[in-house]
Order: C-alpha cells, then structure tokens, then sequence
C-alpha cells in the first residue's frame, strides 16, 4: 500500500544502483542543459543511454528517472541546424519559426567540429553532416548542401560552391571568381540553378532527404542587399531581379532551399 503525506517520499524506491536506458543511446549530452547532465552523473565522451548511475542512499530513483524523462522530452522537441554558415542559419530560423521545436545551431551547442564533406554530390555531404552532428549533439539534426550549378562551367562551381577558389575568399571573392571564368568561355546569358539537398537524422537512426532547384540565369552586373553567397550575380528572368535583390519573404518562398526546407517540414510533420 502506498503511504501518504510525508512518509509517500521516503517509499519511493532507493538503492546504491540503478540504470536507466532512453529509447536511443547517444554519444555525449552535450545539448542537454548543464545542470542536467551533472545530475545525470554523466560527461560529454559518456553514452547516456549505457551511463550507470551510482545514487546516493538518500537520493531518490524516481527523481533521477524524472531527469531521464526530462532529457528524452528535449531530445524529442529539439532540432539543431547544422552549419556555421550565419546566412543560412538566418535563413532557417525565419523558415521554419512555425515549428514545434526549439531550433538550436552548432555554436549554440558549444560544436566547433567541422565535418569533413568529401562526397561527391549534395545528398552525399548533406548526409554526412546530418549523421555525424546527429552523433555528436544526440538531438534530431537538420543538415544541407547547397550550391551554384552553372552550365557553361560544366556545372561548377557545384558542391565546392561554398569553398570555390580556396580557402579565405570572401563571397565576392568567389563571385568575381565564378565571372571571369564563364566570360572566358562564352557570351551571357549563362544557364545556372541553385540545388540544395536537406537531410535529417531522426533519433532513431533513420536518414532522409529530399531535394529541389530554383533556375535562373548567370549576370555579370553584380546587384542586391539581400541573401548571401552568389545571390547577387543570379538573375530570376520573371522578377528582373537578382535573388539577392527580392526581398526574404518571397527568397524564402521561391529559393531552393525554401522549397528543400518545405519538403523537409512535412517529414517533420510526419515523424512527430
């Protein structure tokens, strides 16, 4: 029988061991709050998941079984943005702002790993950052590869787009790069599109993604305040803009990675 009042406290089962496993085992805690893994008695290089936890005589299993529902409940509700890239976390936060899930970035987590993306297409690295920052962080993890296909360049500068020319360029570095290639080759108007490839890693393992395009049209007249990358020299025929030119609410709507981040919402939408 359950006791009441005071005495229901002290009936609460105690012991010197006892172990708790999640629905999934995770590398390190990291994303969860501090004060959470310290009373999980776990560090950053600990599976939570496999973690036994030795409790004091006095201290409650069914408080540290609170902290494990406590620390599932935001894995279930936490989705981290995985890139350093400030535009396209911009970008994000405004795309998916009706989301039911608090959305975090790899700086927020304290992540300064960068995953090396040696694939050979966008699906390839936007898995690879999806899985190995899913790995790290422990948390449903958002990732993309994106970038600028043109055709006179036989598709460069492609999934190099964002490193394109080197390291320590800026993104006007790499435009005036991208220009003085193609007006070696031929006469505008140059064929081109934006891809972008999103993949989520759910917590359970599973990998999925999806993909789409915007096309337009190369310029060697340079314009816009807006967006990031080669948006200033990418000209949409039906605007008489460049993407860098319209304003966010319609770039987010029309761009590729807005329409990528759509697909990616309705799996969202499915998986929870």
């Amino acid at each position: 029988m359950e006791a009441s009042g005071a005495d229901s406290k002290t009936k609460r089962p105690t012991g010197r061991h006892v172990e708790f496993s999640l629905c999934k085992v995770y590398p390190h805690t990291l994303c969860a709050p501090h004060d959470m893994r310290r009373s999980l008695n776990c560090n950053n290089s600990q599976s939570i998941g496999q973690v036994n936890h030795n409790f004091d005589s006095g201290e409650s299993a069914y408080t540290q079984y609170r902290y494990f529902a406590q620390y599932n409940l935001y894995i279930m509700k936490t989705l981290l943005i995985a890139t350093h890239n400030q535009g396209k976390i911009r970008e994000y936060q405004q795309l998916l702002a009706d989301l039911p899930f608090t959305v975090v970035s790899l700086n927020q987590l304290q992540i300064t790993h960068d995953v090396d993306e040696t694939g050979i297409t966008f699906a390839e690295n936007a898995i690879l950052k999806a899985t190995q920052y899913a790995q790290l962080a422990g948390v449903l993890t958002w990732a993309d590869d994106s970038g600028l296909e043109i055709d006179a360049l036989e598709g460069r500068p492609g999934v190099y787009s964002a490193r394109y020319g080197g390291p320590g360029l800026s993104d006007k570095d790499r435009y005036e790069l991208v220009l003085s290639e193609l007006k070696a080759t031929s006469a505008p108007p140059w064929s081109a599109r934006f891809r972008c490839v999103v993949a989520l890693a759910f917590p359970d393992g599973n990998v999925q993604t999806v993909e789409d395009t915007i096309e337009g049209e190369i310029t060697d007249q340079p314009r816009g305040e807006h967006g990031f990358g080669y948006d200033p020299i990418f000209f949409l025929p039906t605007f008489n803009a460049t993407l860098a030119q319209v304003a966010p609410e319609i770039k987010n709507a029309i761009s590729h990675r807005g329409k990528a981040a759509l697909k990616a919402k309705q799996l969202l939408a499915q998986w929870r």
